[in-house]
């Protein structure tokens, strides 16, 4: 399936994306104009989500103009806003806030002016939103706070994200490893299977269970770290403004989704211990495991992709169930199947061993090769060209990835090439169990790299990269009013 997925998506052609950035503006930039504009119009470099876009338009004396309802222009990146109040000569200030698919935030303030000599009063056409009160959401002053340096690249969300991560894999590393390794143990670990056996179930069931529970207390911290990058902490969380954003966009389904899958795969697994549910909590958490990493895939850069999205979130969600199988299921190897072929007595402990390598080689080996296919497929889709591998923060954070990313390999080589062959011929165990700590911990360091390049943005199409992807058509602004957000 990754093949096919990734053979499908390097022969379709991809655009750049980048985090969505203003494009353009009618009023443009610096522009000087005669009359007054009856509408705001900011066009986009990618599709940004309409509940999270909010506007405001402030006066040459400090006061606020009102505007209508937000709405999108059909087959653009563009958003409208009616202007509802008066507008007399002056310079005018248009604040922007917007986040694209993926949830990351982007801000920012350009200016223009009117030179009429009379106010004027723009009218609303009967087909257009009728005026808002001075107390829509869109230009509720909570929507515009100061700034507080918050936002998806602060070392807080991106902790948030790596804790995100690990919980992630650690609950595909157990479904994985129940499927691709602990049924295959009885027929290995012949000397005593059923206790040998158990034991690896039981702490497999334990490791779930707290990666499943630290995932949702993770859930919950992203959402208040997503909250306080879009709305600088200020207000309550109540549902007239969490609402919109968990039930309008593409990252709120994806963290609803994502909190909803780590709730069922808890409730699997507690089916588990129970007598006779074995087989349907393990469905139950097979399941929720598929969902969890598709979750991870729609609130990512996956999602932002335009053209073949289902192609690109396909792509990437297999890719995280590969990082699952490897990554994940080597720390179950670590944290059960090892202590548990530890405790059992000196003769059955070495075959005990032998019987887990044996059963994890192939399905560590399949996942990395995944792995490696799907995150080659990923990064051409969001660099296009090998020079932004060093020219380009995103590329540049791949390169350190892909750095950590060959240690692992290295160990895993190591582990199977040296410590394999070494261990069924009756070396002792602790070589491998030192190795393999080693080779964890190294796929730990990589996955806080990954939580790193999830906020970081792919560099932008060719033709906006020799201006930074700033609006390159419009003249500068009449005042220093720009409040880029590195988001």
């Amino acid at each position: 399936m990754a093949v096919l997925i990734a053979s499908a998506a390097l022969s379709h052609p991809l655009p750049a994306l980048a985090h969505p950035e203003l494009r353009s503006s009618t009023p443009a930039r610096g522009a000087e104009l005669n009359t007054p504009p009856r509408e705001l119009r900011l066009t986009y470099a990618d599709r940004v989500e309409l509940a999270l876009t909010h506007l405001r338009l402030v006066g040459p004396d400090s006061a606020e103009v009102a505007l209508g309802a937000l709405r999108m222009v059909a087959d653009s990146n563009a958003v409208v806003a009616p202007i509802n109040g008066a507008l007399s000569p002056g310079s005018y200030t248009v604040r922007w806030e917007a986040a694209g698919v993926d949830g990351h935030p982007v801000r920012g303030s350009f200016g223009f002016s009117i030179a009429a000599p009379e106010p004027v009063i723009t009218s609303v056409t009967p087909d257009e939103q009728p005026p808002a009160p001075a107390s829509s959401p869109h230009q509720d002053s909570i929507l515009f706070p100061e700034r507080t340096g918050f936002d998806v690249g602060s070392p807080a969300f991106v902790l948030v994200r790596w804790v995100t991560l690990l919980a992630m894999l650690g609950v595909l590393g157990v479904v994985v490893f129940r499927i691709g390794v602990h049924t295959r143990l009885p027929a290995a670990a012949a000397t005593e299977p059923s206790g040998f056996q158990s034991a690896v179930l039981t702490r497999l069931v334990s490791i779930g269970m707290f990666s499943a529970r630290l995932l949702a207390v993770a859930a919950l911290a992203r959402l208040a770290a997503q909250w306080y990058a879009l709305y600088g902490g200020s207000g309550a969380m109540d549902l007239a403004r969490l609402g919109p954003l968990l039930l309008r966009t593409l990252w709120g389904w994806a963290w609803l989704l994502q909190l909803s899958a780590a709730v069922a795969v808890a409730a699997g697994l507690s089916l588990v211990t129970r007598s006779g549910g074995g087989r349907a909590g393990w469905s139950i958490a097979g399941v929720a495991a598929l969902l969890l990493a598709l979750s991870a895939s729609l609130s990512g850069h996956a999602a932002a992709v335009e053209a073949a999205r289902p192609l690109v979130v396909a792509n990437d969600t297999i890719h995280v169930l590969g990082a699952g199988g490897w990554m994940g299921g080597l720390a179950v190897l670590v944290l059960a199947g090892i202590p548990a072929a530890a405790r059992l007595e000196q003769s059955q402990r070495g075959e005990a061993l032998v019987s887990l390598v044996r059963a994890f080689s192939p399905v560590a080996l399949a996942c990395a090769a995944v792995v490696t296919l799907t995150g080659v497929t990923a990064a051409w889709i969001h660099l296009r060209e090998l020079a932004a591998l060093w020219q380009s923060p995103y590329g540049q954070t791949l390169l350190v990835k892909l750095a950590l990313l060959l240690g692992v390999v290295a160990a895993g080589a190591y582990n199977w090439l040296r410590l394999k062959p070494a261990l069924e011929a009756g070396a002792p165990a602790d070589p491998l169990r030192r190795s393999a700590a080693l080779e964890l911990a190294t796929g730990v360091l990589v996955l806080l790299v990954t939580a790193v390049l999830m906020a970081t943005s792919p560099p932008p199409p060719d033709a906006d990269r020799a201006s930074g992807g700033r609006e390159p058509r419009q003249p500068p602004p009449l005042s220093p009013t720009t409040d880029p957000s590195p988001g």
